[in-house]
């Protein structure tokens, strides 16, 4: 009610448009009553009322979380929803001084980091908190001079929520025993964490496009040995910058960013991890790749008409097929080679499946595909988007884009030349 008192004067002399919105989260005996109130006073005072009720309750069990949390999301998802609806500019809540303290204390008790320790940010990702220079006396003041009427939420006194305990037990105490402006200090600490977490920030910014080897929508590659390279604080933010630039800023934890600086310090060919909302990060031949969980692509088995086309759409490629002559070809770079008067007319375009083997052009003896890729240090995704050119019978001829098989491989005297072309399918890259 002070925060609307407050904008309602500034309104007047910004030209600013003001709507409230408020969530009855179906917890509390009081909340149709104060469902009620908030309707009334916008209508009192000519406002538009934007009213939502949620079973947040339900939210909670569902989702795994308390209902402060289940309770949070509930508030911020209908907001922003009626902003992106209504075309509004900005979100502006009731957030004071006292809140700032108690969620610096909150993070403090579990461990975070200078992020945690900036508090409740004044502005952020179109939410404003007009009021958060004021602490709780100087807003019930206000209050009460103005003789504007409010609510007081009874689920502020349940010692069962942390925050609750924190603002009724555990700042009193601090108070008393430590510092009568524990409050005050808490909100400069916050202040200044702000200011050196931006300014970290932006160094890892710069720092995270320069180790970007590659960045899709399904993921990103960082170069492990530069990430190697950082010092131990400036290592740990970029992590958390490419969880958050992949995943969104929600629900990651320094546990991730822990995990990860263990996978890089992990050797072989391929190591990888599980990471929550279905990412999964792997270290391969000096990268650090990190992107979602997806099933592996389906097995396929087409059928190849020379000439003509494949399109294997797991894969991402539509694969061309034709017969040149030697003498009269042209070469294009990315074609590949194979002698036609070497092998059978009838041919398929398949995946690869366990136990394939195959005699690599100009090596002795033959060797799994497996292992191949294993040598070559082909990553394991790439792996998965490799075909298979055989006979019906399962002779391989190639692994299209790799490698011929020494029997298929052009030699001298090879007079006709199965040419392989491969495109792009558009959109399929992601």
């Amino acid at each position: 009610m002070a925060l609307l008192h407050l904008m309602l004067a500034v309104s007047r002399k910004m030209d600013i448009k003001l709507s409230i919105a408020h969530l009855n989260h179906g917890l509390r005996t009081e909340a149709g009553g104060e469902e009620a109130f908030v309707s009334e006073q916008a209508s009192a005072l000519g406002l538009p009322c934007f009213v939502r009720k949620q079973d947040v309750r339900e939210l909670a069990q569902n989702g795994h979380w308390s209902l402060e949390e289940a309770g949070r999301i509930a508030r911020y998802e209908f907001f922003r929803e009626l902003a992106r609806a209504q075309t509004f500019n900005s979100i502006a809540t009731g957030h004071q001084q006292g809140d700032v303290a108690e969620t610096v204390l909150h993070h403090l008790l579990r461990g975070s980091g200078m992020r945690g320790l900036r508090g409740i940010m004044p502005a952020n990702e179109g939410i404003i908190r007009p009021i958060l220079c004021l602490d709780r006396s100087e807003i019930l003041e206000y209050l009460t001079g103005q003789n504007i009427p409010y609510c007081r939420d009874l689920s502020n006194e349940d010692q069962l929520f942390t925050r609750n305990r924190i603002r009724h037990h555990l700042i009193p105490q601090l108070e008393e025993h430590y510092n009568p402006s524990i409050i005050a200090a808490l909100n400069q600490l916050a202040s200044i964490m702000r200011e050196e977490n931006a300014f970290m920030d932006r160094l890892a910014q710069t720092q995270l496009q320069e180790l970007l080897v590659e960045e899709k929508k399904s993921g990103l590659v960082l170069d492990a040995a530069g990430l190697n390279a950082l010092p131990l604080a400036m290592k740990r933010r970029l992590l958390l910058q490419a969880l958050e630039r992949i995943g969104g800023r929600e629900k990651w934890s320094m546990s991730d960013v822990q995990d990860l600086g263990r996978l890089l310090g992990k050797t072989g060919s391929s190591s990888g991890i599980d990471l929550k909302k279905g990412f999964r990060a792997v270290m391969e031949y000096g990268q650090l790749r990190i992107g979602r969980i997806s099933d592996a692509s389906p097995a396929f088995n087409h059928p190849v008409q020379v000439p003509g086309e494949v399109m294997a759409s797991s894969t991402g490629f539509r694969y061309s097929f034709e017969v040149v002559d030697r003498e009269t070809y042209n070469p294009v770079a990315g074609d590949f080679l194979l002698d036609w008067e070497r092998m059978e007319s009838s041919l398929v375009l398949r995946s690869r499946q366990p136990g394939d083997r195959f005699t690599p052009d100009g090596m002795k003896g033959s060797k799994k595909v497996k292992d191949y890729f294993i040598d070559c240090k082909i990553p394991v995704r790439e792996r998965d988007r490799a075909v298979i050119l055989s006979s019906i019978q399962g002779r391989i001829w190639a692994i299209v884009g790799y490698r011929a098989d020494a029997a298929a491989a052009p030699g001298p005297c090879t007079r006709h030349l199965l040419l392989i072309r491969r495109e792009w399918i558009h959109g399929s890259e992601d």
